[in-house]
């Protein structure tokens, strides 16, 4: 079995702003006796701090529409896309989604979860197809979202990530090249 590119097991999102030390307490002191061992936000914020450089280096940020701004963490740098399945997570406007491509089979795996408040994430849709054919999937929540999320191969060799949608009123359309093959 292919080795899998992973992300650190700490990060789910984080951002530069949630970085603050804790109560009364340095960073330095964080990780040794002296720290209390229970101190959940005080190994929260090291995890945080511990990951920010990674974060750094591979979050891309992009426009999607109307000053609204969509977010892909690409797979560590140095990760080789023919060693195996390389993972994507992308967020577009309320829309979460979760890519995984294995080149040596031209396999896609697309996750979508919806962002609902109150309620927090919503599988959408959880599908398995080719690369090559492309994924094209019609997304719907009744009275929240409506549309088509897809990714393939096009003729230049670039996958592409296309997505035409609407949630919670407020409409989303574009394409993102993700890497060249």
């Amino acid at each position: 079995m292919a080795a899998v590119a992973a992300y650190p097991s700490a990060i789910t999102f984080a951002s530069k702003n949630v970085v603050s030390e804790p109560d009364g307490k340095s960073f330095a002191d964080l990780g040794t006796p002296e720290a209390d061992a229970d101190d959940v936000p005080a190994a929260l914020s090291l995890a945080v701090i511990a990951n920010l450089q990674f974060l750094l280096e591979n979050i891309e940020v992009f426009d999607i529409c109307e000053g609204e701004k969509g977010y892909i963490l690409h797979p560590p740098k140095g990760t080789r896309l023919a060693a195996g399945p390389i993972n994507y997570k992308i967020a577009i406007g309320p829309l979460e989604i979760d890519l995984t491509i294995d080149l040596s089979t031209f396999s896609v795996s697309l996750k979508i979860i919806l962002k609902v408040p109150i309620l927090g994430g919503v599988t959408i849709a959880n599908v398995v197809g080719n690369l090559k054919d492309g994924i094209e999937v019609k997304v719907g929540y009744p009275g929240l979202l409506g549309g088509i999320v897809g990714v393939k191969l096009d003729a230049n060799s670039d996958v592409v990530l296309s997505w035409d949608f609407t949630a919670f009123g407020k409409g989303f359309q574009g394409s993102k090249v993700l890497f060249h093959i």
